[in-house]
């Protein structure tokens, strides 16, 4: 009896298996391979396409910004982001996208993902004490051409290649910031200072009603005068503020090439359409104006003549954004004046020496007739003088 209830026992157990096994749903197989179970891998989604902003971008040395990234489709935006600096001694990048400015010059940071990547041009320039344009480097005709109205002799055209960018002071240096530099160095109040133990004590400046004073030891511009150029300057206070103020003076050839504005052709002026000077242009005896079709300067009596220095910038500037290259005051350039070279030459410095002990001054003054304020004119100055139509402006390297 008991064998019997056993097998029964057997039997309706393993009906009871069949019919499970028979009654399981058979779904689709989603991955194909027959067991109707979906063992496919997802494949991440990846980045087609990366856009960084700003795609160009201009820092001083020692600035930073972060820079941003946009990543399509939006599923690949939180994949990892490489950055990297095509040039480290100029800019460098954090993992943050975070770019510094080590030296002046031009770089590319890259940002990638997966197999794509964006690029962003950094260009890195000097932090400048002064108001200052950027110069491109260039060749040019030094010089007047032979049918310019006026021409000196000592204007012979030859070609200059100023190879390397610099930077340029947009205006001329005011009674203000001439006046900061002596308080700074305690130059006495007759203008003399020892300016090395080889050159001595030279005269820097001479105070002047139109210029800088100094009472009680302190130097100041004349009252009125803060935003016009120094005048009664010598070569010396020149070149001394302009390496304190971490500069120096302009060559004649950065001086001309700068002055003519962009030029492609040799003009009398780099101002208005080139080929005159009247009283609305520039700051100059404008009872002698120039133009060209008049055959140079002429004379007009009635034309009005301001007969004292301007504010700095009263004019419209030439094609580099440079104010007052004409007229105003003249301004004293580093070289000794000399022949120019024969042949063309790149960035000329001048002689060595002159027989007359001269320094270049360019650009004419207030006092001076619209010929002697051409691009072109050269005129020459001993560098412990001054007057009061000379000044001057500095120039730095990039």
């Amino acid at each position: 009896m008991k064998n019997r209830i056993f097998s029964l026992i057997l039997t309706l157990s393993a009906v009871s298996v069949f019919s499970f096994i028979s009654c399981t749903p058979q779904g689709p197989d989603p991955d194909g391979d027959g067991d109707g179970t979906d063992t496919t891998v997802v494949q991440p989604v990846k980045a087609d396409s990366i856009a960084v902003e700003p795609q160009n971008l201009t820092l001083n040395i020692g600035e930073t910004q972060v820079l941003q990234v946009e990543i399509y489709p939006e599923e690949a935006a939180g994949h990892p982001l490489t950055w990297t600096s095509s040039d480290e001694s100029v800019v460098t990048v954090g993992e943050d996208g975070t770019v510094t400015a080590i030296a002046s010059g031009d770089a590319t940071v890259t940002v990638a993902c997966d197999e794509v990547s964006a690029d962003c041009l950094v260009t890195v320039q000097r932090a400048l004490p002064l108001d200052a344009v950027l110069i491109p480097a260039g060749t040019f005709l030094m010089g007047t051409p032979e049918t310019e109205p006026n021409r000196g002799e000592n204007e012979v055209q030859h070609e200059v290649t100023i190879s390397k960018d610099f930077y340029m002071g947009k205006y001329e240096v005011t009674n203000e910031q001439f006046a900061e530099f002596l308080n700074d160095i305690g130059c006495p109040d007759n203008g003399y200072y020892e300016i090395s133990e080889e050159a001595g004590v030279k005269q820097l400046v001479m105070p002047d009603k139109w210029g800088v004073l100094c009472e009680n030891g302190i130097w100041a511009p004349s009252e009125g005068f803060e935003n016009f150029p120094v005048i009664c300057v010598t070569w010396y206070g020149a070149d001394e503020y302009a390496k304190w103020i971490g500069g120096s003076l302009p060559t004649e050839a950065q001086w001309e090439y700068a002055c003519r504005g962009g030029q492609t052709e040799s003009l009398p002026f780099g101002i208005g359409d080139g080929t005159r000077l009247t009283y609305e242009l520039a700051n100059f005896r404008s009872t002698h104006p120039y133009d060209v079709a008049q055959g140079g300067e002429y004379e007009d009596p009635q034309e009005d003549y301001r007969a004292i220095t301007t504010e700095v910038g009263s004019f419209e500037p030439n094609g580099y954004g440079l104010y007052d290259m004409h007229g105003n005051v003249y301004e004293y350039c580093s070289d000794w004046y000399g022949d120019y070279p024969e042949g063309p030459v790149t960035d000329p410095s001048g002689p060595d020496s002159a027989p007359d002990y001269t320094k270049v001054i360019r650009g004419g003054g207030w006092f001076i007739m619209g010929q002697y304020c051409r691009s072109g004119e050269r005129d020459h100055f001993h560098p412990d003088m001054f007057d009061i139509y000379i000044g001057f402006r500095v120039v730095f390297a990039k």
